[in-house]
């Protein structure tokens, strides 16, 4: 239990620091803050944080702990990655292309995570239109359809022909 404290406190500083110091003192400030407003800031996002944290927890409730935390570190890898790649390889990567690949990153995996069966359940299938390596038809979905792979292969290969 004390696990739990230590890191949920730790990730809640963190989050308020990072919000009170980049957040408001660099973009809406523009760096003229007090340090005493700087922390009233940090304080005043710590308890929003913890609001928001505690709704989303009411919210999870009965959901299985071990499913949350692969989203989670998905969502998490998802938004970070872009950043990391885009860093390595693109020359004049500057503060656009970090929100913008964050925002990219983020917003297509949580709409994934929200389509998909860790948020639907086993009938995340029939709920969409959107089927990947099956142009919209559900037959060729191995697994939703309960076939093999190699039938839903060979399905593929024949929508793909023609």
């Amino acid at each position: 239990m004390a696990t739990i404290i230590a890191v949920v406190a730790g990730l809640t500083l963190a989050t308020s620091g990072a919000i009170a110091h980049d957040l408001y003192v660099n973009l809406i400030k523009k760096g003229n803050v007090r340090e005493r407003d700087q922390v009233l800031a940090a304080r005043v996002t710590a308890i929003v944080v913890g609001i928001v944290a505690t709704l989303l927890g009411i919210l999870a409730e009965g959901v299985n702990v071990a499913v949350l935390v692969i989203l989670a570190i998905c969502i998490a890898a998802s938004a970070n990655f872009p950043v990391l790649a885009l860093s390595l390889f693109w020359r004049r990567f500057n503060t656009g292309g970090v929100i913008g690949g964050m925002g990219l990153g983020l917003i297509s995996s949580v709409g994934l995570a929200l389509i998909g069966p860790a948020y639907l359940g086993k009938d995340a299938c029939g709920r969409w239109s959107i089927r990947p390596w099956s142009l919209c038809r559900s037959e060729c979905w191995a697994p939703c359809s309960g076939r093999s792979s190699s039938a839903a292969t060979m399905r593929m290969s024949a929508v793909s022909t023609r």
